[in-house]
């Protein structure tokens, strides 16, 4: 993992470090299939494609995630956040499909 309170990235075929995050990140989800990994990122979600490493972000929330979850297709990604905003994200597209807004 890098150093403590550090998110990383480690590819199977090639044990070195292929990312290493500044903060923690401690919310994460992994998609039913494994091929997503899902991390909070700041304001924004971290989409992470465990095969190749690509990474791609998404925008909506404006405090950190408090949780991710896959759908059990796989096909949507769930963010609430410390906003009080609750996303709904398609997967494949990384586009914002719904929101719920709340209020403290």
């Amino acid at each position: 993992m890098g150093r403590r309170g550090a998110a990383g990235l480690y590819r199977p075929q090639n044990p070195s470090h292929a990312s290493e995050g500044e903060g923690a990140s401690y919310i994460f989800a992994l998609s039913p299939d494994g091929k997503l990994l899902a991390f909070d990122w700041g304001e924004k979600i971290k989409l992470v494609d465990a095969e190749t490493g690509e990474a791609s972000f998404l925008e909506g929330h404006k405090a950190t995630a408090v949780t991710l979850a896959f759908s059990p297709d796989g096909k949507t990604l769930a963010s609430a956040g410390g906003d009080w905003i609750v996303l709904l994200w398609h997967a494949a597209s990384k586009e914002k499909v719904e929101g719920v807004y709340g209020s403290p």
